[in-house]
């Protein structure tokens, strides 16, 4: 169970380093293995595990979470980038568009 916590956490700090390089396919890739990862461990009888165990387990969990959190608010920041750049090259072109339209019956 621990070595599960462990290796979500380690695909969470994947995620964050991708999301860092505006890698967003392979963030993907590593989003789906870690949310299969995530079933696994709600599956888990957590009353199976001692104290240390428990608390290790939640250790584990809470950095897992916010790396989960950092990254997801690079995402949104990508996401916020990208948007905004679309709508000015989406302007440009409408403004090309009418720009040759007015040309044309010149």
């Amino acid at each position: 169970m621990l070595d599960l916590a462990q290796k979500l956490l380690t695909l969470s700090q994947e995620m964050l380093t991708l999301a860092e390089q505006k890698d967003w396919q392979k963030l993907a890739e590593i989003q789906a293995k870690r949310e299969a990862l995530i079933k696994e461990l709600d599956a888990f009888d957590l009353s199976s595990l001692n104290q240390t165990q428990s608390a290790e387990f939640s250790t584990l969990i809470i950095q897992s979470r916010e790396l989960e959190r950092r990254c997801r608010r690079l995402a949104e920041a990508g996401r916020d980038i990208l948007t905004s750049e679309h709508r000015k090259v989406s302007k440009g072109k409408a403004m090309q568009k009418a720009y040759g339209a007015y040309r044309k019956h010149r």
